[in-house]
């Protein structure tokens, strides 16, 4: 695996493919986490709770950048934590609208996975559920991956419309109501637009 990174040639060593692959993931990620900044810090401030950016990385979607909420009681992703597909509103927010083949993929390497009473058991369930984000533009994570959490999440999208990573917030069950969810759902798809086209992407149509 090592030539993937490194090769020696001509008495040389030579930058490989990966490393280029590499190097431009994290230029992308160290730019859209520099833009969203503002657009995270404006989500907290709308809705009072905490709020996350997490981007795709090869198979896995991971928490890079966070604003916190001022509230004593909040809920952390601290950045570089990995998010699991099936039970987290950044997951199911990438899910539905990744290509339904390329979900399954990531489902099936990764599994449904189960961290609460609350979390998808079945695929069937899952996919239920994705398919509701497909038409409203966010997602819920109702206590199904810790238990007294809720967090809303909506999806970005690049140049070509393809979902790159997603942002939320994310709180106590206590101050984020299932009845305030919708709301909330609005405000985080709003903003997810907007950080969207800043970044030059466009949501998909149709």
């Amino acid at each position: 695996q090592l030539e993937r990174f490194v090769r020696f040639e001509d008495s040389r060593w030579l930058v490989g493919v990966q490393s280029f692959h590499v190097g431009s993931s994290y230029l992308r990620a160290r730019d859209v986490c520099f833009m969203a900044r503002p657009y995270l810090r404006m989500l907290m401030q709308d809705t009072g709770e905490t709020a996350n950016l997490a981007l795709i990385e090869e198979d896995e979607l991971v928490y890079l950048a966070q604003v916190e909420s001022a509230q004593m009681m909040r809920a952390l992703a601290r950045p570089g934590v990995k998010a699991p597909w099936s039970c987290s509103a950044v997951g199911k927010a990438c899910l539905a609208f990744l290509s339904r083949p390329e979900a399954e993929r990531l489902i099936s390497y990764q599994g449904i996975v189960q961290m609460t009473g609350k979390s998808h058991v079945t695929a069937q369930s899952l996919w239920d559920d994705v398919a509701k984000v497909q038409t409203q533009y966010f997602a819920f994570d109702d206590e199904e991956h810790s238990p007294g959490l809720r967090c809303v999440a909506s999806p970005l999208f690049d140049n070509n419309a393809k979902v790159i990573g997603a942002i939320s917030i994310s709180g106590p069950s206590v101050r984020i109501s299932q009845t305030g969810m919708t709301q909330i759902g609005r405000t985080v798809s709003r903003v997810a637009r907007e950080l969207s086209q800043a970044l030059g992407g466009s949501w998909p149509t149709g």
